[in-house]
């Protein structure tokens, strides 16, 4: 038993009780795991005050709940311990998740998809750095108190959310989680970087559920509607001095290499700023979305009309995930690198399978768009449309 904790080379930093996780995250300097992970052995046998913690979650009824942990290397760098950083991991991870689910459960409706980011929410209280007692610090209350009375509560108004390496959006994290080691190495980021974890942040609370209490308003999912807009408007910003506007986003899609025919027809009009213009079906989402954005912040009329994509059906709320993760596509260059030259069966065989996972996931974002916008009904008519 280590007795001090010196040997340790992994060290707790916050815990998810809404999180049941049955793998790991591995970011090199920090990692997302279940409590069953063999480093959280080795901080509970060296701090029983710490396992007593880790014990100490209940549901609302009482019955136990076993927390996921995020653990930071004791090597890593100052300036991936800051809040900054751990929660641009955190928005990484939840946007890569909610956005998949959301996809897949528009075009293959479930119900116990992990469709609300609340499940990543970090717990306010956490043990000490000496492992004393337990410390709280947030914008409302700062507070010491002991493990002894401690009795923690994932919220109580979403589900756990069980996740499983299969519940991921496994390109798009790896790609973000790339960005996230370069965008936190140094206090001197690239503003690219910058503003993909700005968006991210955005993304994420647009992904939380609209209100804790039972049921929501149309203005709750109004306030949504904004902060997705806002997180598209952040990843399409052109920088140089020039503001970002409809177009700047909508032109995002255009460098999509998309899979379906669908999104590549520019059949779709569009006025802005009295112009009327032809555009795909990926850009005319977004132009919906938007125009419901100014309607719900500058106070014009609206109505659940506002929302509706068709009669019946996923709103321009449930479609935001799926086309942020597209914009994502576009802003990280997400696509199947060339197969050059001659490589020996096992290389080829690695690059064709990495091939195919993008598109995989691809297309579930793709027919999701395509489910909301034609109809469910014509699901299956769609999916002839990949070509």
């Amino acid at each position: 038993m280590v007795e001090d904790g010196s040997s340790l080379e992994w060290l707790p930093s916050v815990v998810l009780p809404g999180l049941r996780l049955s793998f790991t995250v591995e970011a090199r300097h920090a990692a997302l795991v279940p409590p069953s992970d063999p480093r959280v052995g080795k901080i509970e046998a060296a701090y029983p005050m710490f396992r007593s913690f880790m014990r100490r979650f209940v549901n609302a009824f009482g019955l136990p709940v076993q927390p996921a942990l995020l653990l930071i290397h004791k090597t890593a760098p100052r300036t991936f311990r800051f809040n900054e950083a751990l929660f641009g991991l955190r928005d990484a991870i939840s946007v890569s998740t909610v956005s998949y689910q959301r996809a897949l459960e528009i075009s293959r409706r479930s119900g116990d998809r992990v469709c609300y980011a609340d499940a990543f929410s970090f717990y306010p209280w956490m043990v000490d750095n000496k492992f004393q007692g337990l410390a709280c610090l947030t914008e409302a209350m700062a507070a010491l108190d002991t493990v002894e009375g401690f009795q923690g509560q994932p919220m109580p108004s979403v589900p756990l959310a069980s996740m499983g390496e299969e519940v991921i959006d496994r390109p798009v994290l790896e790609a973000i989680l790339s960005r996230w080691l370069a965008r936190f190495r140094s206090k001197a980021a690239n503003p690219p970087d910058v503003a993909l974890f700005r968006s991210l942040n955005m993304a994420h609370h647009a992904c939380l559920i609209s209100s804790p209490a039972s049921g929501s308003t149309l203005y709750d999912i109004g306030r949504q509607i904004a902060l997705w807009v806002a997180a598209f408007e952040i990843l399409g910003h052109p920088h140089s001095g020039k503001t970002v506007n409809l177009n700047s986003v909508m032109d995002m899609f255009d460098r999509v290499d998309w899979l379906s025919r669908e999104f590549r027809a520019r059949r779709y009009r569009i006025c802005y700023r009295n112009k009327v213009q032809r555009r795909p079906l990926a850009a005319a989402l977004y132009a919906r979305l938007y125009f419901a954005r100014n309607a719900f912040l500058h106070g014009n009329p609206v109505s659940r009309k506002t929302l509706k994509i068709q009669s019946v059906g996923p709103t321009l709320f449930d479609v935001a995930a799926p086309l942020y993760r597209l914009a994502l596509t576009s802003f990280l260059d997400l696509r199947p690198q060339p197969i050059e030259g001659e490589l020996d069966p096992e290389a080829f065989g690695a690059a064709i399978a990495r091939r195919l996972e993008l598109h995989g996931y691809q297309e579930t974002h793709e027919e999701a768009l395509l489910t909301a916008w034609f109809g469910r009904d014509r699901q299956k008519s769609l999916r002839k449309k990949f070509a």
